[in-house]
């Protein structure tokens, strides 16, 4: 690898470097050591710019191993820093990738690390290159607000669920996705839970499949799922064509649902949907902020929160703001109860954490559009006089084996 220099803190010893062509070994003997071995690539002239980078390093290694990308203007602005994102290859190693607007860049400087760990990485097949412009993808997201009579029934509710998407149908010209909330199916239903409880494709489902079919349009809610003799809290989402895309059991039961009989989840799936991948949270869930973070690290884009309500007025309007900055994801919300200042919002969030879209009376919809990729470019954030995306950077500047021992309390 040629024009490749080895750059090491001046407050650790050097790394070993084997380098040849087409390829280059780090080798680092110590724990507290690290290698940088970087190159300029100029000449950058396409709509885009496209890197990729190949290793022997196991998965294991996570953030001690990657690759960073700085593109750098004609008058040497450094514009943006990003991480490539990691993958694991065929033969199951870490690979890194990434196709990013060139943004007015003529230079890509390339930066191949390896650090905080005993061990070798070689680094190989390395290419960049100009690239076509990215694909936009758009997005009419709908979140809605239902209030059933007390009490109800789930024929009753369901019925109100269906004019309410009729009216999206007749009123949005054509929504991509509605999102109700938490529980509606069966919400003021006074019978015990197990006979208010249906399958996941029961009639809740059955509903939302023949109107998503004839709307080409994606429905998720949540309802009380009996499988093998248990209940679950399960979110439902339908797909375009009537299909269903998925589901996901909430993972994080409250004191009350563990009390009814509820068992939890025990993973956070991510749907790959036609305009983006989309994740699901369910209420009591976003109290927990390795719920977002597992759905970001799953390659979420979209998180979607059905919630019953949300008592804490200051968690509402800041934590749920949080986890889509933190997260960098478009947060969507679709509420029942009225928190303690008598509002419950429905919002939809922007990855900046602002709001694109709310509403807060019973039988309403709010919709915005939403864009994807989303660039949230924040100045000397990690990366100095550069910019950063948070979505990209609290990703792979995580501590993972710090984190880990969260798992040990």
């Amino acid at each position: 690898m040629k024009d490749w220099k080895l750059f090491v803190p001046d407050t650790m010893p050097d790394p070993i470097l084997t380098a040849g062509e087409g390829f280059a070994t780090l080798t680092l003997p110590e724990e507290r050591m690290a290698g940088f071995w970087e190159k300029d690539f100029t000449g950058l002239a396409g709509e885009a710019v496209k890197i990729h980078v190949e290793t022997d390093a196991d998965p294991a290694l996570n953030n001690r191993v990657g690759a960073v990308m700085t593109l750098i203007t004609a008058d040497g602005q450094n514009t943006a820093t990003l991480y490539l994102e990691p993958s694991v290859g065929q033969d199951g190693k870490l690979v890194f990738d990434i196709v990013h607007e060139r943004m007015d860049a003529v230079t890509c400087q390339l930066s191949l690390y390896a650090k905080w760990f005993v061990g070798s990485v070689t680094f190989h097949n390395v290419t960049v290159e100009d690239a076509p412009a990215i694909p936009v993808r758009k997005a009419r997201i709908v979140t809605t607000r239902i209030w059933p009579p007390v009490p109800s029934t789930c024929e009753k509710n369901i019925q109100i669920m269906k004019e309410m998407l009729e009216r999206i149908s007749a009123e949005v010209e054509h929504p991509d996705l509605v999102l109700f909330s938490e529980g509606i199916t069966d919400r003021f239903d006074p019978r015990p839970l197990k006979e208010r409880s249906e399958p996941a494709d029961g009639p809740t489902f059955r509903m939302y499949s023949e109107w998503a079919k004839k709307n080409h349009c994606y429905v998720a809610t949540t309802i009380h799922e009996i499988a093998d003799d248990r209940v679950f809290n399960t979110a439902i989402l339908v797909g375009r064509n009537g299909e269903m895309v998925g589901k996901y059991r909430k993972n994080h039961l409250t004191w009350g649902e563990s009390r009814m009989g509820l068992t939890p989840g025990g993973d956070f799936p991510v749907f790959e949907l036609d305009f983006g991948k989309v994740g699901i949270q369910t209420c009591w869930d976003c109290w927990f902020p390795e719920s977002a973070r597992a759905l970001r690290l799953n390659g979420a884009e979209v998180i979607l929160l059905p919630i019953a309500g949300d008592g804490i007025t200051l968690h509402r309007d800041h934590v749920w703001a949080a986890r889509a900055l933190e997260n960098g994801v478009y947060m969507v919300t679709s509420t029942t109860f009225a928190s303690h200042d008598g509002v419950s919002p429905s919002r939809i969030y922007a990855p900046s954490g602002e709001i694109i879209a709310q509403m807060a009376e019973p039988g309403r919809y709010a919709w915005a559009d939403i864009t994807l990729p989303f660039h949230d470019w924040c100045p000397h954030l990690s990366v100095g006089p550069s910019r950063a995306e948070p979505r990209n950077i609290y990703i792979r500047e995580r501590n993972v084996e710090a984190d880990h021992r969260l798992t040990k309390f």
